[in-house]
């Protein structure tokens, strides 16, 4: 039997008043699921729970949890379809299977008091209502544990956050063991894994297309002997140097031509042949051959490169021209010491007469500083060389 817990658990006399009231019938009490199980069948040992719940009432949670437990023989399975929190995860840990769909949800939390119409408390009946929030915490607690094989440890901050969870941390930590996938995905990979086999069986089997031609062919009244009955296998070779076997006798490859193995095979004529599952399923027209079109990124490329070569030369002229350190040195020099003209009196032998000593034979220069450092620098070079 189907039982459906949906709406809010709540007791009787609460679920009576919103019927009759508000006309809600879809809420649950102890006393409706105790009727339902009253009136199973005696050889009906299975019991489906469709859960869409947000929890309710501890005490009529306790007691449909109990009653379930208490049904002898049964198989009792629970189906999450939508929400269930609170109090409704103690009625699905009633049962021993425990699915929910994909897309549901689950939360747990700790127990709460709601007070109607009272807005004082003394400390004792405030300390009361501690101790009992804490035995309806402790007693969902030993629940939890007991049927979910969870720790305390884990649970506690669970219950603390209260917040949803997916299906799948639900799973983990025990409160479902199956997650349930929908009809229409399951369906789609049983076709899509029959044709995966179809298409293995018939990989293995190369022969099958050859053998229906053969069919064809007896049927035509085409008899002969076993080597003759065969397909003729016309031998082609790759671009790559392999070979690719074709069953035709004569004429272009064409697609749906029995062929092996498979592949992607490109032909010396440029043309690529797909053989999948011993037929030719494509082939691929040559791509056309641009090699004899100036390409203009060519002539930009071989302009930049004779640019560069233009560029490298010039700084190899110019590192030659490249004067020392100390060549700028004496060059600074000469220029502070009066420049070209200077240097053509100062470095000149010839000297007229009369403006020099009173012996023909003996010249006597007077030399500056500038040209006793500059003489001294040319000597320091010349005892390098």
């Amino acid at each position: 039997m189907v039982i459906k817990i949906i709406g809010s658990i709540i007791d009787d006399e609460s679920k009576q008043f919103d019927l009759n009231f508000f006309g809600i019938d879809s809420n649950v009490s102890f006393k409706s699921i105790d009727e339902a199980l009253e009136a199973k069948a005696e050889d009906d040992k299975e019991i489906v729970l469709k859960i869409n719940c947000n929890g309710g009432s501890c005490i009529e949670g306790y007691a449909i949890y109990d009653k379930l437990r208490a049904q002898e023989g049964c198989t009792i399975t629970a189906e999450v379809e939508g929400e269930c929190s609170s109090m409704a995860t103690i009625i699905l840990l009633a049962a021993s299977v425990r699915r929910a769909t994909k897309n549901a949800r689950v939360c747990i939390h700790k127990p709460r008091i709601c007070y109607f119409f009272r807005d004082e408390m003394t400390e004792d009946e405030a300390l009361k209502v501690y101790n009992d929030l804490k035995s309806e915490t402790d007693r969902m607690m030993s629940i939890y544990v007991e049927r979910t094989g969870s720790t305390r440890e884990t649970l506690e901050p669970l219950m603390k956050e209260d917040k949803y969870i997916t299906v799948e941390e639900a799973q983990t930590l025990g409160f479902i063991n199956e997650i349930i996938e929908p009809v229409t995905a399951i369906k789609s990979n049983q076709f899509n894994n029959k044709n995966h086999k179809s298409m293995k069986e018939n990989k293995k089997e190369p022969g099958a297309i050859a053998n229906a031609f053969k069919v064809i062919g007896e049927a035509l009244g085409f008899t002969g002997d076993k080597k003759d009955d065969q397909p003729v296998a016309m031998t082609l070779n790759t671009d790559d140097g392999q070979t690719i076997e074709i069953e035709r006798e004569s004429g272009e490859p064409e697609v749906g031509d029995p062929a092996s193995p498979d592949g992607e095979f490109k032909m010396p004529d440029g043309k690529t042949i797909v053989i999948a599952d011993g037929v030719i399923t494509e082939i691929k027209p040559a791509e056309p051959d641009n090699n004899d079109d100036p390409d203009p990124k060519d002539d930009e490329i071989a302009r930049l490169k004779d640019e560069n070569d233009d560029l490298k030369k010039q700084l190899d002229e110019a590192k030659g021209q490249k004067k020392t350190k100390e060549e700028a040195e004496i060059l600074n020099m000469v220029t502070i010491a009066g420049g070209k003209s200077w240097l053509e009196r100062a470095c000149s032998n010839y000297h007229p007469e009369g403006r020099t000593g009173t012996s023909k034979n003996v010249q006597t220069v007077v030399k500056s500083k500038v040209q006793q450092e500059l003489e001294e620098l040319q000597a320091k070079r010349k005892g390098q060389k």
